[in-house]
């Protein structure tokens, strides 16, 4: 973490330096800008984060994570042999509702 108020020169080195150092990590730099919030902002390897900016606000879209092959695999093998239901009913369809 660096703070301060650099050039916008250093700044940028500032930010060469951080990104060829991450390697696999994240790096967000702020810095005062004369703009409605009075700051702007990047980033570089933000982890399902994106910096956005939304009619003058910044923020931050988290984006969502894929499910899992097995978390999908084991819902499916639930509720096909009925463990998915505790009572064991089909929900989808009940036969209290029909009308002929």
């Amino acid at each position: 973490m660096f703070l301060g108020n650099p050039s916008a020169r250093v700044r940028d080195e500032l930010w060469q330096m951080a990104v060829a150092k991450a390697g696999r990590g994240s790096v967000i730099q702020l810095w005062s800008y004369p703009c409605p919030q009075g700051y702007r902002s990047r980033a570089h390897n933000a982890s399902g984060r994106e910096l956005v900016d939304y009619e003058g606000l910044a923020l931050v879209r988290v984006h969502a994570r894929p499910v899992r092959a097995n978390a999908e695999a084991k819902t499916e093998s639930q509720t096909a042999d009925g463990n998915g239901d505790k009572n064991g009913a089909d929900r989808g369809s009940d036969s209290s509702l029909a009308t002929e």
